[in-house]
């Protein structure tokens, strides 16, 4: 009798861990051209995780892509998919004046990858971002001619490099 109910465990152990969609994910950086960055590993259910930025001499990093074609940006849900993932860095050379970068700081809510956006035009918001029991309520940026921080207009277009800070309560 005690060695069926030792079985019968197991067998739940065994089944509640096969349940589980949740996974180590061995992340690889490609930085193409910029510094070395180590191998890590992440949980597969770690969409705060924010993946190491690359330093390139003489360029602006974007963001990274999970394919060769940097078409792709990487998000969260990649490493829900994957037990391997390969991470490219995109950059931009600073004397492009046609694009600018649009980055979303989330202070520890979900990931947001940076946009390239064509200079003068509109960024699409991305979903609003979690974190624990916050809820978002808008984005701000810094306005250097102020000197504080100013509520974001998605109205408007953008015209310069952005960084937009998540708001929660």
């Amino acid at each position: 009798m005690k060695s069926i109910g030792v079985y019968l465990c197991f067998c739940f152990l065994l089944l509640l861990s096969a349940c589980s969609r949740t996974h180590t994910v061995l992340v690889t950086y490609q930085t193409n051209g910029g510094n070395d960055i180590p191998q890590t590993q992440i949980h597969s259910n770690s969409p705060q995780w924010n993946p190491t930025i690359p330093q390139k001499e003489g360029y602006l990093f974007v963001h990274y892509c999970v394919d060769e074609a940097l078409t792709l940006p990487y998000s969260p849900e990649d490493l829900l998919n994957n037990k391997q993932l390969i991470l490219y860095a995109r950059w931009l050379d600073p004397n492009d004046q046609t694009v600018v970068i649009v980055s979303f700081v989330t202070s520890g809510g979900t990931y947001l990858s940076s946009q390239l956006i064509s200079k003068g035009d509109w960024v699409v918001l991305p979903p609003n971002p979690t974190m624990g029991t916050f809820t978002f309520t808008h984005w701000t940026y810094y306005n250097p001619d102020t000197g504080l921080d100013v509520t974001f207009d998605p109205s408007k277009p953008i015209m310069e490099h952005i960084t937009l800070y998540a708001n929660y309560r």
